[in-house]
């Protein structure tokens, strides 16, 4: 009878390890959709139902500091050219930095009565239910008594919990720059560097050097963290020098294919002065691309997942999908990353 009664716990512990081999991260995979014009192809819509992703965070509209006029006003409202089905939304919106520095007490006040009244337009007549609200800024230690007054007063009049975008010079200097009143923030692990003309500098949308600096103060932030990982590549335009354009869907074969380029390891340079897909391009004129590829990615997450406190439920948001690389990023290279934290 002992035996039998032996065998049996045996076997009990055994389906328990295999049980725990076999749990698999909760984390939740989801997407930024950043483009003015909602329209999914059917690759995109191929790769969210693979990665079974549960929420889109869907730019609705930037905020920005209208010189002429004098105030704020609302830019890049989105279009909709497909319903939304499936996926559950969560809105977002960029105010940007130099529209707080303009706006008074009063004209913050509006700004978040406005904000509000705009955001629930667009939601609802597309009949779109959601939940929360994001917000995406990149204040900082002069803005933030404003800003958080505007977080404040968005959150009292909407009813709905808030989501707010934190840089990681924030997580560092948090005492200086403060933490946003909101439920949750979504740490941005890139553009991290410093974007120079210099052939020699780093990758300034992720590099682990730079990386280095902030990750020991990530796990003493106070808010929950969701993460916000990269899937984009830009090429940097650089005369005499300087910085004359940043360009997303500027591609190094682009570039090669065209014929007027010297090649060099990680940077190109013009032979001849012309026009190229709407962009002036001048003899001597260098490109260089900064990437991120699956290799890079990996990377990054490795040294954030280390840094971070365990939390089964966070989200990992990938920006972003309307611009998304479906050669360089699949399903199942997202899944593993998400999987990671």
């Amino acid at each position: 009878m002992k035996q039998i009664f032996f065998k049996i716990f045996c076997c009990f512990i055994l389906l328990l390890s295999l049980g725990a081999c076999r749990r698999e991260s909760k984390t939740e995979p989801a997407f930024y959709y950043w483009k003015t014009t909602f329209n999914l192809p059917a690759e995109d819509r191929l790769l969210l139902k693979n990665l079974f992703v549960k929420k889109i965070y869907l730019r609705l509209f930037d905020i920005r500091w209208d010189e002429a006029k004098g105030s704020a006003l609302p830019a890049g409202v989105i279009k909709f050219k497909q319903e939304l089905k499936d996926q559950t939304i969560v809105p977002v919106v960029y105010i940007t930095n130099k529209t707080l520095v303009n706006s008074d007490q009063k004209g913050i006040d509006s700004l978040a009565v406005n904000t509000f009244r705009l955001l629930g337009n667009i939601m609802s007549n597309h009949n779109i239910a959601y939940q929360s609200i994001q917000i995406d800024c990149d204040w900082t230690e002069s803005t933030k008594e404003k800003y958080f007054r505007y977080l404040k007063i968005l959150r009292k009049i909407s009813g709905k919990p808030l989501e707010a975008t934190i840089r990681l010079h924030q997580v560092k200097y948090k005492d200086r720059t403060g933490v946003p009143p909101v439920e949750t923030g979504v740490l941005m692990y890139y553009n991290m560097g410093k974007l120079t003309g210099r052939l020699d500098a780093r990758n300034s949308i992720y590099n682990e050097v730079d990386a280095s600096k902030y990750t020991s103060y990530i796990s003493n932030y106070p808010l929950q963290l969701d993460i916000a990982l990269p899937l984009f590549s830009w090429t940097i335009q650089i005369r005499d020098s300087k910085i004359k354009g940043l360009f997303n869907k500027l591609s190094t074969a682009d570039l090669l294919n065209s014929g007027a380029f010297k090649s060099y390891p990680n940077y190109m340079i013009a032979k001849r002065s012309f026009f190229f897909k709407g962009i002036y391009i001048k003899e001597n004129d260098i490109f260089k691309l900064e990437e991120i590829n699956t290799e890079v990615l990996q990377q990054a997450t490795e040294q954030l997942s280390t840094a971070l406190p365990k939390n089964n439920k966070r989200t990992i948001l990938f920006y972003e999908l309307g611009n998304l690389d479906h050669f360089q990023f699949k399903a199942e290279t997202l899944k593993q990353i998400s999987s990671k934290f």
